[in-house]
């Protein structure tokens, strides 16, 4: 019976370590501004990750000029994935025309780099493409 128990209690310790040993989980957040794009229409950004967070991409929208965000690429789809479609939050405050944003959400699968590219643009047929473009380089540990 004491060699059963001391068993599970070794067991038990040896568990916890390896889960102490493991990163955790988390978000990792990335957020862009109208003033970020008001002196360039190209910008790049670096993101460090672990496998499995979340890159929480957040970019100034305005969908009542015509413009929205779209994903023109991941360069390693293997290591990093589009979570669901991007959500707007529209500005708070009464002013006409303002913008709000665009939350975009990436999951770090395994590691190694991949290229998130994003373009602000009027998607419709002969309308304005690619006005601010983004890439954001992901490197996955």
């Amino acid at each position: 019976m004491k060699i059963k128990l001391m068993l599970s209690v070794t067991v038990a310790i040896l568990a916890l370590s390896l889960v102490a040993c493991v990163p955790a989980v988390k978000e990792v957040p990335l957020q862009v501004t109208y003033n970020d794009f008001v002196q360039q229409k190209y910008l790049t950004r670096n993101v460090d990750a672990n496998t499995g967070d979340t890159v929480k991409i957040t970019l100034f929208s305005n969908p009542s000029t015509g413009f929205s965000w779209q994903l023109a690429g991941i360069s390693d789809p293997t290591v990093v994935t589009q979570e669901g479609k991007s959500v707007y939050t529209a500005p708070t405050g009464t002013a006409v025309g303002a913008g709000g944003q665009d939350l975009w959400t990436f999951k770090a699968l395994k590691k190694g780099t991949s290229r998130i590219s994003l373009a602000y643009s009027r998607p419709w047929e002969g309308g304005a493409k690619g006005e601010w473009t983004i890439d954001i380089d992901v490197s996955v540990k």
